[in-house]
């Protein structure tokens, strides 16, 4: 490899790993590919929730696909050298990405002679370490299109409340979509003129976004068929036949039928001899097993990893905001006595399979542990934020006359000082009671409220 090439992937590489860790603060909260920190999921789970909220509010609403397939390799080099500008970047900075591409030439065989070398002048290498990252700036111009769309008032994005400004555009990195119009609450006669102004396809729920279903109402079994197609597909690659599509009567049946094929047949059809039960193939190393996670606790664990995100969420963040407007819920353990009726089918989905499953959420709950900050995520009586037990634990007559169960911690102090007086009783406090709410009142003294630093769960 010459030395050349070998330097322009040094400093490639360089320039991403410092341009990364800034990433997330330069660029809008809509976009979630390449930026650390954001995922796949939160995207998806974003736009159901908008798509939820919108339905339940009766609002009119276009959404549009945009066609990124192509984006990747037909963005303008002057115009990432544009945006890096526009964003203030320092002049070594745009002089080291305008060596990178400048290091990137062509020339074209003809009648067997090669002409002259020429740059390209747009596209970013594939597999290049900065290119993704150069391309999420790129999309940013895209999103100022959009915010001066809207205080020209040409477009309306989507009102979230307590978000700064209305939201409008998802992106997920060089993702390939077929452009269409979807509505919601519209005639057919109004997306007919937006298909028609936009020169794009109609579409209709369900549609398929980042690989998943995206829908009004819970998917069914069948809109699962394209990943259970998929999955079928990377067994298959290994060795067998392709899957004939069908609709499978249970998602995680049929994946883990898939599974099961492939160890006994070598392929994902056919007829095979289940040699050994499936749940002892699933059973640990230790006791003969294949050590395999069973896909129903695989997804459980990974549906408590949303209740996880809930617990740990920044309240300024667009996330928590469209759940929060989208299902009216902001504290985790709402998840137990909200109005689940007007919760998004996702919600819905895994109270069902998390929190209606009391060995699971035993599990899950008891291996939490708490740490004190400004107390303002904490329940004072139910969680294990002081000392090895719950408060309504430690002192069960105390608790059983509380008026406030659900009080937060940071609602008993005043001032950095418990204050008992912000608990209130069903009645007046008996003997014994009032001895409780003294030693409660020594325990307290023994606490301190950190107001520059959140409530901690970790596990």
């Amino acid at each position: 490899m010459p030395l050349k090439t070998i330097f322009r992937k040094w400093v490639s590489k360089v320039l991403a790993e410092r341009l990364s860790s800034f990433l997330p603060l330069i660029v809008s909260e809509s976009q979630f590919g390449f930026v650390k920190g954001r995922n796949i999921h939160d995207c998806h789970m974003i736009a159901s929730e908008i798509i939820h909220l919108v339905h339940s509010r009766r609002e009119k609403v276009i959404m549009v696909k945009l066609d990124f397939k192509k984006a990747f390799d037909s963005v303008s080099w002057s115009f990432i050298i544009s945006m890096l500008k526009r964003m203030n970047f320092d002049e070594v900075w745009i002089n080291w990405i305008s060596s990178l591409f400048k290091s990137s030439q062509l020339s074209v065989l003809i009648n067997g002679s090669p002409t002259e070398n020429f740059f390209m002048e747009k596209g970013v290498r594939q597999g290049d370490p900065i290119s993704p990252l150069l391309f999420v700036l790129a999309v940013e111009g895209m999103r100022a299109i959009f915010d001066e769309a809207i205080s020209l008032g040409l477009i309306d994005g989507i009102q979230i409340d307590g978000y700064r400004k209305p939201v409008l555009l998802f992106q997920f990195a060089d993702d390939t979509l077929k452009s269409s119009v979807t509505g919601i609450n519209l005639d057919d006669h109004s997306m007919g003129l937006a298909a028609e102004i936009l020169t794009c396809k109609i579409d209709s729920f369900p549609i398929t976004y980042l690989g998943l279903p995206l829908s009004l109402k819970k998917p069914t079994a069948k809109q699962w068929d394209p990943i259970v197609q998929n999955f079928s597909s990377q067994l298959s690659s290994w060795r067998g036949s392709l899957l004939s599509p069908a609709a499978p009567v249970s998602v995680l049946n049929s994946l883990e039928k898939y599974m099961r094929n492939f160890l006994w047949n070598g392929s994902i059809n056919g007829n095979y001899f289940s040699k050994v039960a499936w749940r002892d193939v699933c059973s640990p190393f230790l006791d003969g097993g294949l050590n395999i996670i069973p896909l129903r606790l695989k997804n459980r664990c990974l549906l408590f990893k949303w209740i996880w995100k809930l617990m740990n969420a920044n309240y300024n963040s667009l996330w928590f905001l469209v759940v929060n407007s989208s299902c009216a819920f902001k504290f985790w353990f709402e998840l137990f006595s909200g109005n689940t009726a007007r919760y998004s089918h996702l919600w819905r989905g895994i109270i069902n399979c998390c929190l209606s499953n009391e060995d699971s959420w035993n599990i899950f709950y008891s291996n939490i542990s708490f740490s004190l900050g400004i107390g303002n995520r904490l329940r004072f009586w139910h969680d294990k934020w002081i000392g090895e037990d719950r408060l309504s634990s430690s002192f069960p007559r105390l608790f059983k006359v509380s008026r406030s169960p659900n009080i937060m911690v940071v609602q008993v102090f005043e001032n950095d000082q418990f204050d008992r007086s912000s608990l209130i009783w069903k009645r007046s406090l008996r003997l014994g009671e009032k001895e409780d709410l003294n030693q409660l009142q020594l325990l307290m003294e023994t606490v301190t409220i950190n107001n520059l630093q959140q409530d901690v769960f970790s596990g």
